[in-house]
């Protein structure tokens, strides 16, 4: 009780979406390399694309991260050296 009984064709359609949001493609992704192989072609080149896709986003997305650690690490080392009672009353805080 309780279980469901899908067909082999429905079990490798979950498993490539189980895969797909993993390697971080969008539902709309899905469906588009599902509709090229409904087509009756190989989506290969398709998801090479998404996936380079991909991996540039990931890579962009990295760099500013590390350029916003960086930032928040001076601004975190250059508040670690201020004396409270020397910081300008008309400004909230000068390093955020």
């Amino acid at each position: 009780m309780g279980y469901r009984d899908y067909r082999p064709d429905v079990l490798q359609r979950l498993d490539l979406l189980r895969r797909s949001r993993v390697a971080g493609l969008t539902l709309a992704q899905i469906r588009d390399v599902l509709q090229v192989r409904d087509g009756g072609t190989a989506p290969c080149h398709h998801v090479q694309q998404l996936l380079s896709t991909g991996v540039d986003t990931l890579d962009r997305q990295i760099a500013d991260l590390q350029a916003l650690r960086h930032t928040v690490a001076e601004l975190r080392d250059a508040a670690t050296s201020v004396d409270a009672a020397h910081c300008d009353a008309t400004t909230v805080c000068r390093y955020v």
